[in-house]
């Protein structure tokens, strides 16, 4: 069985590192091949539990300080002591094969691009995740990376995206605020453009955000700014749907019966739509699997970004990524001379 290791950046959660080591102690039970190289702060040893610290499958590695959630994203280039830098060089050195982190974003990024590259071909890394749909899941990307893109861009997400997709021709779609032609502005008309030339894909028009959980498409595209918008709306809904349920359930004898019997359903129904099971988002693009875990995850949605990177590492993406790129760039050199 071969050894896979993963770098955690166990600082800048919302809820410390004892969420994160529990996290990390849950993934080394379910995975026997893992390996995890902890990355924090002197001060997050405290919560360091025996039975982990005592782990044949774990290692503790000790970091000045971490990376502040206000703090600028170029900023990181200054705390290369932080336990951000330091997870994130472990994958660079090779001696992690995918990097999991909760912390500042943009700082995420920055360390992403300066340490470990881009993928031949790609220009910028995308925030890539998985929504839960009526039908499945669609990966939904940019969430938060790319604020201004151009349609080159959103064509590389989009090419991104359908790799990630893994199926034959995957359905791809530009998020839009209708579904005809002339909506949309140029950005949009001219990636549309380019995106019905693409002979790896199926372009599907566009695709409304009310329409965005229908699961018609495999691929959502947009830019990082709108992308994040329906990301945090999409959250708070779920979040708002939750307290008005639990309220009405418990407001009156009759609602705590009815609830009761709906208990079942309503198991079910958390089950499928839990925010934690599809935490983890990737920035696709780079050179290494990087992942980042939603600042306000509990271990529960930690443990699935850290199964995210076990997959990743395990499917070599960022190997796939080259794979199709590379024969972009062959595609359009022979157009070229013909």
């Amino acid at each position: 069985m071969t050894t896979l290791r993963i770098a955690v950046d166990t600082m800048g959660g919302d809820l410390g590192p004892r969420a994160v080591f529990h996290a990390c102690e849950k993934a080394l039970h379910i995975h026997p091949s893992l390996e995890l190289l902890l990355f924090g702060t002197p001060d997050a040893e405290h919560y360091f539990k025996p039975s982990l610290a005592q782990h044949p499958r774990c290692q503790w590695f000790s970091a000045e300080t971490e990376i502040a959630p206000s703090l600028k994203p170029t900023e990181v280039l200054r705390h290369r002591s932080s336990s951000m830098w330091l997870a994130v060089q472990a994958l660079a050195d090779g001696r992690a094969q995918a990097c999991v982190s909760g912390g500042n974003t943009g700082a995420l990024m920055v360390a992403g691009k300066r340490l470990l590259g881009m993928v031949p071909g790609i220009e910028r890394p995308a925030i890539c995740q998985q929504w839960p749909t009526r039908r499945g899941r669609t990966w939904v990307l940019d969430l938060g990376a790319n604020l201004e893109v151009s349609p080159a861009l959103l064509v590389q997400f989009a090419r991104m995206g359908a790799v990630l997709a893994g199926s034959n021709s995957p359905r791809v779609a530009l998020l839009n605020i209708g579904t005809e032609a002339n909506k949309g502005g140029d950005l949009l008309s001219n990636a549309a453009a380019q995106l019905a030339q693409e002979s790896a894909i199926t372009y599907a028009g566009y695709v409304e955000a009310s329409h965005l959980l229908d699961g018609d498409v495999d691929v959502v595209v947009t830019d990082g700014f709108t992308g994040n918008v329906a990301l945090k709306a999409s959250e708070g809904a779920a979040v708002f749907l939750v307290e008005q349920l639990r309220a009405a359930f418990t407001a009156s004898w009759y609602g705590k019966l009815v609830g009761q019997l709906a208990k079942p359903v309503l198991l079910k129904w958390r089950k499928q739509f839990d925010p934690a099971r599809y935490n983890g988002a990737s920035f696709l693009g780079l050179a290494r699997p990087l992942i980042k875990s939603h600042g306000s995850a509990d271990s529960s949605a930690f443990l699935n970004a850290i199964d995210v990177a076990v997959q990743q590492a395990q499917q070599d993406l960022p190997g796939q990524l080259a794979v199709r790129f590379a024969a972009d760039t062959i595609d359009a050199n022979q157009q070229l001379h013909n």
